[in-house]
């Protein structure tokens, strides 16, 4: 899968979560977590494609710990939090 098939599956989601009940349902942000959201552009192309503010959440950004305690097992695929971007800046995109 590529990115414009992901982003061509989000629509059909995004338009089946808008369709649902009699109240109208907007998105008005997407925040992206997780491995593809480290993807480079992933949130820009987010952006693009809907036009909607989308930005990478890290939920484990208030989280803290003792790096020496830490069995690095854990952490062998993912960036330590500390890495982790906080916010999405268009401009670090480009």
């Amino acid at each position: 899968m590529n990115i414009r098939d992901l982003l061509d599956e989000m629509e059909k989601t995004f338009s089946f979560y808008e369709a649902g009940e009699k109240r109208e349902r907007k998105i008005e942000q997407i925040y992206l977590s997780g491995g593809l959201a480290n993807v480079a552009n992933m949130a820009g192309a987010f952006e693009q494609k809907f036009r909607i503010k989308s930005e990478i959440f890290n939920p484990f950004r208030n989280i803290s710990y003792d790096e020496k305690k830490f069995d690095p097992i854990y952490s062998m695929r993912w960036p330590r939090p500390s890495e982790w971007p906080s916010t999405f800046d268009p401009k670090a995109e480009k």
